[in-house]
């Protein structure tokens, strides 16, 4: 609604005015022999309030008296000097509270001219306006009182953006407002890093847009998105976009801009890093460190290192913005925040960037289908990927939050994808949650590192993963409860956990390409048949085509993950694989041993190591006999591969690590058209790590064609005289259940596979050179078919 106002000047003993308290209507009466002006009206001045805009405006006079007839113009001053109206010397736009010295000046047509200087204090006080973006001013300038209806927003106002293509430009804070709708493809653009825009409501509607400037270098002014609400939302079709708002990539031959910028690279530049590591290019330069708080994040992303070949020479992408979202009630995301790093150009040779930061804090959260993204950028030439971002949504009321139902809002830091062989990818970046009640069994899309505080324990009524997920635990060990089926389930579905203990009440499913990672704990000795993670399923275990188990066991210790399940189905082209990750490697850098881990391990000298044992003796080196040994038993293997030796020579040199131990028993039947493999890790210029073992207990063991059994010791290739890895253990049992004290006659021992397995079966050692004066030994092959008791047969007649 209009309110009509006056500019005014009084004429009293002091020559000021009283304080104000708006609304208000004040008349200027002046009464002099010089000049006589009158009240002038103001029309729909925005609301007067704490640190916002007071607008007085002053028109021509033609007063009908005398001593004014003639008077053309009028001008208004102000000091201090806040006339943010050059063009306009009848209006002064005071944007603050306090104490102003204001000077009238009327000019006749002689050119004679009369002042007045009157003091004004301006406190608080509002009035609720409605004004809409009209863009009649200069079409940008959200401060321009000409590019609204009503002029700008004022302290209660409610401002309306919703004009097709407008594109609004926030230079300064805000004042509060009672409510602000963005929609319809307009678009509300952030400059400056300390520039807020807060309302009591605010909607960024279907198609509407927040975003800032950018990208920016080191010596810029940094932008983002700082918005602050009462109640904040999000809708479908509507964005906070902030793909490549962040610092700069790095020019040709330059660094990237930012705290983890990458490095410029000849050949393929290193990429930024942020929440996650950014990964080194083909030039082998250093990526940027990490840098932000996982819990607070409020940094842009960084750029990633400039290419430096005259062949593809070209940027590192750019980093992803900054978003803070403070809000004293609800945040809803039914659309879509991205802080994403942008990519590097296709055939160029720099550095992707890293992801940006999101941080949401708030007293409840909810969302439909609503995305957050912070991820790193892709270098699809010849540099490394960038480093996941950072993202922190944190409900300050728990209690509440717990009583709403499961958002379904995904999570993303994802890491940026490198092409080319030598340079690597990006690491995922942090994701920040102050509890369990932000996620959910069902649904879980999620990306990142997650960090929820003294996490040790989750129970669900199922679990459907289709994000790549690390999760972040310091206690061993991580329990896991799932009352139904657990799904991991996609290319992109790929689940990190340390430490696990995984019961699953109905079946467990890995297909579509998910994977499922679990690194074990680690013990103070090496414990027999002691596991470091657990997974028991109590009914099936699937490993569907493309799908992948990889069970990592303690490297200094040997401990290790125990499958348990009553049916087990490895599909052809998918399979259990703990290839390389047994025993560590030998490592000839400080606080490592460069012989190796494991019993077997192998043995450093020289310029050249030996090669590890298990099943079979690890090859010589050409700088000593010693080499690693046989150890365990070949029916009951219940340890990994040992890791290959070091040569002395080079610091950070290092042998193969040994493969792992896949430990499974189940209750029925064990198809294997998959894989298990758990062999030893090539050893260059150094000593091949050991095969690892298999170790199944069954009472129905079967696989087609397809299925492979391995456990091959690690190669070793070069010309220094090194040794390969030993052979591992492979036991399968199947018939009766086995226990210690089951009489050996019972035991139908074989190192032929039985009928119903038609797979291949190895324990080869591995290469050593030259392998005639060098030799490693293969493993051991056992299967073992437990009888039924032999009995006494009473016929009753």
């Amino acid at each position: 609604e209009a309110v009509t106002r006056y500019a005014w000047f009084k004429d009293d003993a002091n020559n000021e005015l009283p304080t104000i308290n708006y609304p208000a209507t004040i008349t200027y009466i002046r009464d002099t022999t010089d000049l006589i002006a009158r009240a002038i009206p103001t029309i729909s001045v925005p609301t007067w309030g704490d640190a916002q805009p007071a607008d007085i405006r002053a028109h021509n006079i033609n007063d009908d008296s005398s001593a004014t007839i003639g008077i053309h113009k009028l001008e208004i001053s102000v000091t201090p000097n806040l006339d943010l109206a050059t063009n306009d010397q009848s209006r002064v736009l005071i944007r603050d509270t306090g104490s102003f010295s204001l000077t009238l000046t009327a000019i006749d047509n002689a050119g004679n001219s009369d002042t007045d200087t009157c003091a004004l204090t301006v406190v608080n006080g509002a009035t609720g306006l409605t004004t809409v973006w009209t863009g009649n001013g200069d079409g940008n300038d959200w401060h321009d009182n000409d590019n609204w209806s009503n002029y700008a927003p004022s302290p209660d106002a409610t401002a309306w953006i919703t004009n097709s293509g407008a594109a609004v430009t926030l230079k300064s804070s805000s004042p509060l407002l009672h409510s602000l709708v963005i929609s319809n493809n307009a678009t509300l653009t952030f400059k400056n890093w300390q520039t807020k825009l807060t309302a009591t409501t605010m909607t960024i509607g279907h198609k509407g847009k927040l975003s800032c400037i950018g990208p920016f270098r080191n010596n810029e002014m940094s932008n983002r998105v700082w918005v602050a609400a009462h109640n904040f939302t999000l809708a479908s079709g509507g964005t906070i976009d902030l793909v490549g708002k962040g610092y700069a990539g790095g020019l040709p031959f330059e660094d990237g801009h930012g705290p983890g910028g990458g490095k410029t690279g000849g050949t393929g530049a290193a990429a930024a890093s942020h929440g996650g590591l950014g990964g080194i290019g083909y030039s082998k330069e250093k990526n940027g460190p990490l840098y932000g708080n996982a819990r607070e994040p409020l940094a842009p992303g960084s750029g990633g290192g400039g290419g430096g070949a005259s062949n593809g020479f070209g940027p590192g992408s750019d980093g992803g913005g900054a978003v803070l979202i403070e809000a004293s009630g609800s945040v809803v995301i039914d659309g879509a925040i991205m802080a994403n790093a942008t990519h590097v150009a296709a055939s160029t040779r720099g550095g992707g960037a890293s992801g940006g930061s999101v941080y949401i804090v708030c007293s409840t959260f909810s969302g439909a289908d609503g995305t957050i993204s912070a991820s790193g950028g892709n270098a699809p030439f010849w540099g490394g990927g960038g480093g996941g971002g950072r993202i922190a949504i944190v409900p300050t009321n728990m209690i509440a939050q717990a009583t709403l139902p499961p958002h379904r809002v995904t999570f993303a830091a994802h890491r940026g994808l490198c092409t080319q062989a030598r340079a690597r990818d990006g690491a995922l970046g942090s994701l920040y949650l102050p509890g369990t009640a932000l996620i959910d069994g069902p649904f879980m899309p999620h990306t990142g590192v997650i960090d929820i505080p003294d996490w040790e324990s989750w129970s669900v009524d199922s679990l459907a993963v289709s994000g790549w997920l690390q999760i972040s635990n310091s206690t061993p060990f991580f329990e896991l409860e799932v009352a139904h089926d657990f799904t991991i389930d996609g290319a992109n579905a790929h689940w990190e956990l340390q430490w696990p203990r995984i019961t699953v009440g109905g079946n467990m499913v890995i297909t579509n390409g998910g994977q499922l990672s679990l690194a074990c704990a680690v013990s103070n000795a090496v414990t027999h048949a002691a596991y470091g993670a657990l997974i028991d399923v109590a009914h099936n275990l699937t490993i569907a085509a493309g799908a992948w188990l990889r069970p990592q066991s303690a490297g200094f210790d040997g401990n290790s993950l125990h499958i348990c399940a009553s049916n087990l189905y490895v599909l052809a082209s998918g399979g259990i694989n703990a290839d390389n990750l047994g025993f560590m490697y030998g490592y000839n850098a400080a606080g490592y041993d460069p012989h190796g881990y494991g019993p077997g391990h192998g043995y450093a000298a020289g310029s050249s190591g030996s090669g590890a044992g298990y099943g079979g003796r690890g090859g010589r080196s050409a700088y000593t006999e010693l080499r690693g040994d046989i150890y365990g038993s070949d029916i009951l293997p219940d340890l990994p591969g040992s890791g290959g030796g070091a040569h002395l020579l080079g610091v950070n040199s290092r042998g193969g690590s040994g493969g792992g131990f896949i430990w499974i028993n189940v209750q029925d039947k064990a198809l294997i058209d998959g894989s298990l493999t758990a062999n030893g890790q090539k050893g260059i210029r150094n000593g091949g790590g050991s095969g690892g073992a298999i170790h199944l207990h069954c009472r129905d063991f079967s696989g087609g064609l397809s299925g492979i059994l391995s456990a091959k010791g690690g190669d070793t290739y070069d010309t220094t005289y090194n040794g390969g890895g030993g052979g591992g253990r492979i036991a399968i049992w199947s018939g009766q259940p086995y226990f210690p004290a089951i009489s050996k006659s019972r035991l139908v021992i074989s190192e032929v596979a039985p009928d119903s397995f038609s797979g291949t079966v190895s324990v080869k050692e591995g290469l050593s050179y030259p392998s005639e004066t060098h030799y490693s030994e293969p493993g051991t092959i056992r299967f073992i078919h437990v009888k039924h008791p032999a009995g006494t047969m009473v016929l009753v007649r």
